[in-house]
């Protein structure tokens, strides 16, 4: 995997030459940000199974993953999500109001996470000014709080590209700071 581009590579001569696969994508019955979509993955580490050829075991950010190499480079990489089903988020703060049933969670790698009767409504974050939201993003939350004079209006300090932002209502969108005056974006 290219780190940059983290677009995946096949050798079959010690690493001398590799193909790009650029073929990779996430299979069915993942968490829902994950399934079904073409995603870049930076693996942490990768290693080949030893009694299934051709198999793959993949451990990044958002768990362990597997996945079956195709025997020849056109087919198709489909990323196995081992942890599917499982929501357990390092939550780094955390915002509840009397008024609202809706939790706030701050979390590491994916965001705000809107937590109602035990199930999760989505995640969001605050994109870099004039972008668009990106499934695949990763962002850091630092810090939430809420507005006492209006029940939705919630300030996030993210960590990507110190992107920081407020949402009028309660999480589901966020929009960004403008920069400070004098700098560019």
């Amino acid at each position: 995997v290219d780190e940059k581009s983290a677009k995946w590579g096949q050798s079959r001569d010690g690493g001398q030459s590799s193909i790009d696969l650029g073929n990779e994508y996430r299979g069915a019955g993942e968490s829902p940000w994950l399934s079904n979509r073409e995603k870049a993955t930076y693996p942490a580490q990768i290693l080949f199974d030893p009694v299934r050829r051709g198999r793959l075991w993949i451990a990044e950010g958002v768990g362990v993953n597997y996945c079956d190499l195709p025997d020849k480079p056109a087919g198709p990489i489909v990323l196995h999500d081992m942890n599917a089903g499982i929501s357990e988020f390092v939550a780094t703060c955390g915002l509840t109001a009397a008024s609202n049933p809706v939790a706030l969670l701050g979390v590491m790698d994916k965001g705000v996470w809107r937590v109602l009767d035990e199930s999760n409504d989505g995640w969001t974050y605050c994109p870099p000014v004039g972008k668009p939201v990106n499934q695949s993003a990763v962002a850091h939350v630092r810090s939430l709080d809420n507005a006492s004079d209006d029940p939705d209006f919630v300030v996030g300090l993210f960590d990507r590209g110190s992107t920081n932002g407020w949402s009028d209502d309660w999480g589901k969108t966020f929009t960004a700071f403008p920069p400070p005056p004098g700098q560019a974006d």
